[in-house]
């Protein structure tokens, strides 16, 4: 992940981004053999496991990262679990219909499928009679080998909350977000905004607003479907509105498209404000380098402005046209070069995630 002048500045640790970056190759050079990851709470040290035996030449590509534990015979794929959770969700969704609020996703570091359960359609908490279904709906079930089921009722002071985030504002005081999401095939709601960007933290304000990261929340990758993006799985209600300037109504983004040069472009970001102009050129690469490590990324499928008008901290900001949500933000598209997005078209698909219309958490495909 090509961290430019711009996000360099973020104070994000930088081990996380390259560690993360190299896992995001690995598993797809490595499909039939990669199990799961994990990074420690110091953030600068981390786990891969395999299904068997660690493959040979594999300890290779981590060299010039440091901190990281290879580990084998974890005994399933990480697709296999990773769908087991979903397909979960569908099984309740049939079984439950009374529940608004409910999540399942795979804790593999703990070898868990978790079931976080909210308040009911009616707004109130789960009884424990509905919680008690919930567990009877997963008896029997074949879970993957060496799992268990955790379920987890979501904190009373956040089912109670009455907050309503909008999209594109201030995450860790470090960062911008960009347009508010929800995990596809799932109720998870979140902020989308920069890879480079903090993956928990405060938000608008509030404190610990994230989530811990959410399975393929972030990818940072080359070629022309690439990109620098994540969103954070926000424990607040999202309002579907997004912030896009000083003294501007919120905004609702409801379509998506794609961009090429010459179209005239409007973006936000924290530090700058707004400001707007003309893409001069798409499928940009860019190459930059880690400060602590010295080693090199890149970042493909950038669009790029004619000029420089953005700043640090406005990482991660929305780009738009109109109605339509169409970037986000990077940086630069090279050290003190004109100023560069990530295409949101990418974004959605890479993280699975969808553009949130209203607060009711309504999306477009």
């Amino acid at each position: 992940m090509a961290l430019d002048e711009e996000s360099a500045r973020t104070g994000v640790p930088v081990w996380w981004v390259a560690f993360a970056m190299a896992v995001d190759k690995l598993r797809a050079e490595y499909p039939e053999d990669f199990s799961a990851w994990g990074v420690n709470p110091d953030q600068r040290s981390g786990t891969v496991w395999f299904v068997g035996a660690v493959p040979e030449g594999v300890s290779d590509r981590f060299a010039g990262i440091g901190g990281v534990t290879l580990r084998g015979d974890y005994g399933v794929k990480e697709i296999v679990y990773q769908q087991f959770a979903s397909d979960l969700h569908r099984e309740l969704t049939e079984h439950l219909g009374s529940l608004a609020t409910f999540s399942t996703y795979a804790d593999d570091d703990r070898r868990v499928i978790v079931v976080e359960y909210g308040r009911s359609v009616a707004g109130d908490p789960v009884t424990k009679r509905t919680a008690s279904l919930i567990e009877q709906a997963t008896e029997g079930l074949a879970l993957p080998t060496g799992f268990a089921v955790e379920y987890v009722p979501m904190d009373v002071s956040l089912i109670a909350a009455p907050e309503l985030l909008h999209g594109a504002r201030v995450i860790a005081d470090v960062c911008t977000g960009a347009f508010p999401v929800k995990r596809k095939g799932g109720n998870e709601l979140g902020i989308l905004t920069a890879g480079h960007c903090p993956g928990t933290g405060s938000y608008d304000g509030t404190p610990d607003a994230f989530h811990s990261p959410y399975p393929y929340s972030i990818s940072t990758e080359s070629g022309p479907g690439g990109g620098d993006f994540r969103w954070n799985h926000s424990k607040y209600g999202l309002s579907g509105l997004t912030f896009v300037g000083h003294g501007r109504p919120l905004a609702v983004f409801n379509s998506r498209a794609g961009v090429t040069s010459g179209v005239h472009v409007c973006g936000y970001g924290k530090t700058t404000d707004r400001k707007c102009g003309n893409v001069a050129a798409c499928d940009v690469n860019t190459t930059a380098t880690v400060p602590d490590n010295g080693v090199t990324y890149i970042v493909g499928g950038l669009c790029r402005m004619q000029a420089a008008m953005t700043a640090p901290g406005d990482s991660g900001g929305p780009w738009f046209v109109g109605s339509t949500a169409v970037g986000v933000h990077h940086g630069r598209a090279w050290p003190g070069g004109p100023s560069a997005f990530s295409r949101v078209n990418n974004a959605l698909w890479k993280t699975r995630v969808n553009l949130v219309i209203d607060a009711a958490g309504n999306t477009i495909p």
